[in-house]
């Protein structure tokens, strides 16, 4: 029996010197959000999903610590994710990564599938839901830091 992998990897455009560049990564790279000069991604590797940071501008690359990460967005410093890391199975809440200052923080911590955040340099938003209940919240960064803001339900 073969095994054969397909490779999957991250690319961005130059459009100063007309050239496509590869995102430098292990073949099994995904789920890729772009802010300025930074991707961020999504790697696959044997321990699990880790998310990554690539910086176009200074080629250096920023891994997040822990598998079970993925599906970032990034907006200014801050890079939102998926975290599978906290509970068994694949619950998933909303972590928040800042690359300023290499701080993980954990924004949701309750039984929704919390998924496919979405950064702003400002703002948090993300998407729970499990069987009845679907929830919208936003979530505000202030040069003080971290605070919740508003959230919309709907039942």
């Amino acid at each position: 029996m073969t095994i054969s992998r397909v490779a999957s990897t991250i690319h961005y455009f130059d459009f100063t010197t007309n050239t496509d560049h590869v995102v430098p990564g292990n073949q099994l790279d995904l789920l890729s959000d772009i802010a300025g000069s930074r991707i961020a991604f999504t790697e696959v590797r044997a321990d699990g999903e880790h998310v990554i940071v690539y910086d176009i501008a200074s080629q250096a690359s920023t891994i997040f610590p822990g598998a079970g990460k993925s599906n970032p967005s990034i907006g200014g410093n801050l890079v939102a994710f998926e975290d599978r890391s906290f509970l068994p199975g694949n619950q998933s809440e909303i972590s928040l990564y800042d690359l300023s200052t290499g701080t993980v923080t954990r924004l949701t911590n309750d039984t929704l599938f919390d998924k496919n955040p979405l950064s702003a340099p400002l703002a948090m938003l993300w998407y729970g839901r499990n069987v009845r209940l679907t929830v919208l919240a936003v979530t505000s960064t202030l040069p003080l830091g971290l605070r919740r803001g508003s959230s919309l339900t709907e039942l």
